[in-house]
């Protein structure tokens, strides 16, 4: 069996996938070797349904059993572009992998088979995929994603040096630059470098990144600095920074446990005593939002079917109310309807709640891209 027929047994085998009856000739065709008249029955299922990714993979075969091999690649990326589509994750990774194969020297099919891996939460697999592309070809974007894999591998030092590139190297998206900084800025928080931190922020905060996730991410460096020492100045700038977090974010408890344990530190009792017990009835009503997740994970099954089906606006629809994988599916399917902006701004929420999901923050490139 060519690898390309193997790709056509994996597509037909995937949970989601469906034996069309005007595909059963076509198969029985490729398996007698008459890839003529297989070519002719793919392609003709393929015209028929232009979303079917099965058909346009079997068509490939056809065509690479003939020994027309430059046909048969279009067919293929075209499987790929249908399947990311109905978020078939599974098939287009392995159709990638085929396809750099085939070609190593495209960056964009590297790159391409990185993110998807990404979304997989394939992070070691992600890994070398992204590294040939940005070698391919330098690209901020690529270099972000693969500092949040190497990251995610345990290498911190690739993963410094990468978003610290971003940030240096990006000065026709100030985005992007921010996003870069922004990075290197929670890594350094990881590796209990506050001050590292806190210029990394600033750095972003001076190319206007001014997101609600790096104020964020600002308050903490200031509130491990002020905790770690006695420096009047430090305290009051971070009980400053959570005091306009609060305002924005009412109903975060983990905000007010921050300004419970600052107002502590800083030897104010009584306001830390009005913002535990803020926190306390707030962590009580996540708590039993917890307990209500069936309803949550209904909306979602609902959200992935109508994604599966490519009706990112219905998938919208059964979307309303909050929690995480929600707050992701909406981005996704705000993606679909090329409404980017509005994904930023969903995505970039859903990482206030979890900054640490790298395949997150690969949407969210997606988003910033404009694709």
């Amino acid at each position: 069996m060519s690898r390309v027929a193997a790709l056509l047994l994996l597509a037909l085998t995937a949970p989601s996938a469906q034996t069309s009856p005007a595909e059963e000739p076509a198969e029985a065709a490729l398996e007698k070797g008459d890839f003529a008249e297989a070519e002719r029955l793919f392609r003709q299922a393929s015209l028929t349904d232009p979303d079917d990714a099965e058909a346009l993979v079997g068509w490939a075969t056809a065509l690479r059993g003939q020994e027309r091999q430059s046909e048969a690649l279009p067919r293929l990326r075209s499987a790929v572009d249908r399947w990311l589509r109905a978020d078939a994750l599974e098939p287009a990774a392995a159709t990638l992998t085929f396809l750099v194969e085939e070609a190593p020297d495209d960056a964009a099919l590297q790159a391409q088979l990185g993110d998807v891996l990404i979304r997989l939460r394939r992070f070691a697999a992600a890994r070398a995929p992204l590294e040939r592309s940005l070698a391919a070809r330098p690209d901020s974007r690529t270099a972000l994603l693969l500092g949040s894999v190497a990251w995610e591998n345990g290498d911190a030092e690739r993963a410094a040096v990468l978003f610290r590139q971003v940030g240096d190297s990006a000065p026709s998206n100030a985005a992007l630059a921010a996003a870069g900084w922004t990075q290197l800025g929670r890594l350094q928080l990881w590796r209990s470098r506050p001050q590292d931190a806190l210029a990394a922020f600033e750095r972003a905060l001076e190319l206007g990144g001014d997101s609600l996730e790096l104020r964020v991410e600002l308050a903490r460096a200031l509130a491990q600095l002020a905790e770690a020492g006695s420096e009047p100045a430090l305290m009051e700038r971070a009980l400053g920074a959570y005091d306009d977090l609060v305002r924005q974010i009412p109903d975060s408890s983990q905000l007010h446990y921050r300004v419970a344990r600052l107002q502590a530190r800083a030897g104010n009792a009584e306001a830390a005593r009005v913002a535990m017990a803020r926190y306390r009835d707030l962590d009580r009503r996540d708590r039993e939002a917890t307990r209500s997740s069936g309803l949550t994970a209904a909306r979602a099954a609902a959200a992935r079917r109508h994604l599966a089906a490519d009706e990112p606006a219905l998938a919208l629809e059964a979307l309303a109310g909050e929690g995480a994988e929600l707050v992701e599916l909406r981005g996704l399917a705000l993606l679909r309807l090329g409404r980017f902006e509005e994904a930023q701004r969903v995505l970039e929420a859903a990482l206030q709640s979890d900054p640490h999901r790298t395949e997150l923050r690969a949407l969210l490139a997606r988003a910033m891209a404009g694709r």
